[in-house]
């Protein structure tokens, strides 16, 4: 199966379904899955998985009221980057597991009662999480994976796991903080144990203007950005004025942090302006460059924190911009 990716790149996946018998009271006497594959996984140690719960909102809608199209896409990049991996899809598992129609009346409680995702649930006499792993751990079971690194938040996913026999190492999986999705990551942090680093406290929404933005920028390449072969960089994007989205660099991933904003913000980043501590890199690499993406966007303004010293980009960044028709200039 031809899979392409979020940054340009084909890989060829292997699509596998699955109808597993389960004992969710909400879904039915079975379950459908995907279990997409990379390589040769079969009793294989060590195995890159990820277990990701359909969200029709996100994954279908681009929806930033949660962070699943982040994990989506970026659990598929790592897999390709790997080599190696399974990627298994719950296709019934919407709202933890209580199932679609459940979960859009959770949704509509969250919209019309002011709830958070939790509350929904409990108002509507649904479990927290109702998700049923016996399904997992039989098509983890088909493929000899009994030792995997999983990409997950959930200490539960990994503690079901890990009661089975499994063993079980943690990969952290986490995005973008940004003022769409802050009430329902804090939210599961709280009242659900997720395993999360954002500072839940911090004004995501400074004051407008370059220097602000600016600032707010820095303080992500400082606190945000993980990575050790190339410069930490952080990047903001603004539209007339308002925070939009935010991004920063992740080890082990191909997105830069111009490129992980622009993909957040989605649709509203057009017209709008990008903030970014560094010079944005242009096709010299294999992957879509974060000017091209930048273009792509249409983005109006990209605002740069200092020249990328790099002999490949130094300046040409900034003229590939202004050569599209991209207003450019250093704060």
């Amino acid at each position: 199966m031809p899979c392409k990716l979020i940054n340009g790149r084909i890989v060829e996946f292997a699509l596998h379904l699955f109808s597993c018998p389960t004992s969710n009271q909400y879904l039915g006497p079975e379950e459908h899955f995907h279990a997409i594959t990379l390589g040769d996984i079969t009793d294989k140690p060590e195995l890159l998985v990820r277990i990701e719960s359909a969200c029709t909102y996100a994954h279908l809608y681009g929806s930033q009221l949660c962070d699943c199209q982040f994990q989506k896409d970026e659990a598929l990049l790592r897999i390709s980057k790997e080599g190696r991996g399974l990627y298994i899809y719950c296709l019934d598992q919407h709202g933890r597991g209580t199932g679609i129609v459940r979960h859009v009346k959770s949704y509509q409680a969250e919209q019309e009662l002011a709830l958070d995702t939790v509350e929904a649930h409990r108002h509507l006499g649904f479990p927290d999480d109702a998700r049923d792993y016996a399904p997992i751990i039989s098509i983890l079971g088909y493929f000899g994976a009994d030792s995997i690194k999983l990409m997950t938040n959930n200490p539960n996913r990994i503690s079901a796991l890990q009661r089975e026999g499994i063993e079980v190492t943690r990969v952290p999986l986490q995005g973008p903080l940004h003022e769409y999705n802050r009430r329902e990551l804090q939210t599961k942090a709280e009242k659900l144990g997720h395993l999360y680093d954002y500072d839940f406290s911090r004004n995501i929404s400074p004051e407008s203007g370059d220097s602000q933005w600016m600032q707010y920028a820095i303080s992500l390449a400082e606190s945000k950005a993980k990575v050790t072969d190339k410069p930490l960089v952080g990047a903001v994007l603004t539209n007339n004025g308002e925070f939009i989205a935010e991004g920063f660099g992740i080890q082990g991933t191909h997105l830069h942090a111009e490129a992980m904003a622009i993909i957040n913000a989605g649709e509203k980043a057009r017209n709008g302006t990008l903030y970014t501590t560094l010079e944005p890199c242009i096709d010299a690499y294999r992957y879509p460059s974060c000017c091209r993406q930048i273009i792509d966007a249409g983005i109006s303004e990209v605002v740069i924190g200092a020249v990328d010293p790099h002999p490949v980009v130094n300046g040409r960044g900034r003229d590939t911009l202004e050569n599209a028709g991209i207003k450019t200039k250093f704060a």
